[in-house]
Order: C-alpha cells, then sequence, then structure tokens
C-alpha cells in the first residue's frame, strides 16, 4: 500500500474492522469492577487496542479483570505495516482471534482476580 498510516489512521482502522463494536470491542466495559488502590477499576471483558511505542506500534489484546495485556502481533512494527497485517487478518480473522483470547484468558484471569480479592489483596 502507498497511503501514509499514522497510528491515529491505525485505530480507525482497527474501529472500522470491529464494525463498530459489533464484530470484537475494541473499548473496555462499561461494567467495571472497584479494586482497592484503583480508582478507574477493571473491566470484566478483554478487547482490542494498539500500542505504540519506540517509533512503532502493535496489536495488543487488553486482558479481562487486570490492567495487562497480550501481544497480538509481535514486535512494535511501523503504522503501514500493522495495517497491512489488520488488512491480511480482516474482520472474521480478527474477530476468531478476539474468540480464542477470550476463551483462554477470561476464565483464568477471573479466578486469579478472585482468588486476590478473597485474601484482601483487591
Amino acid at each position: 500500500m502507498s497511503e501514509r498510516w499514522s497510528s491515529k489512521k491505525v485505530e480507525s482502522l482497527l474501529k472500522s474492522l470491529s464494525n463498530g463494536g459489533k464484530s470484537f470491542p475494541i473499548t473496555e466495559s462499561a461494567r467495571r469492577i472497584k479494586v482497592k488502590g484503583y480508582g478507574h477499576g477493571y473491566s470484566t471483558r478483554g478487547y482490542f487496542a494498539i500500542d505504540m511505542a519506540y517509533g512503532g506500534c502493535k496489536l495488543v489484546y487488553m486482558l479481562p479483570y487486570s490492567t495487562g495485556q497480550h501481544d497480538v502481533t509481535s514486535g512494535y512494527v511501523s503504522s503501514g505495516k500493522l495495517a497491512d497485517r489488520l488488512y491480511a487478518m480482516g474482520s472474521p480473522g480478527l474477530a476468531a482471534t478476539y474468540r480464542q483470547l477470550e476463551k483462554h484468558w477470561k476464565p483464568s484471569m477471573k479466578a486469579q482476580f478472585e482468588r486476590r480479592r478473597a485474601k484482601g489483596e483487591e
């Protein structure tokens, strides 16, 4: 692609591929769980986001019941290369990846959160 890409344009591409959040979420859930020392609370679902650093960007999955993240694409690449990867995955590929990540991470992160809360850490 000869188009010039910026991180904002890549975020916009991710949003358009999500079909307004219908195929996969790109924002935190409205339902949050209050946590000690963390006024914002934890999102109860995971979602995709663009992480930017080192002059590049990558697609990440924000973990549910946590502030952690899991890399979907490896390493920081130029915004144009990330846009190419997103186009290649397409909306169906990103939706399938999201479902797979939710299936893997949500039960374990919820169980970990509940254990920590029972101990009074959260």
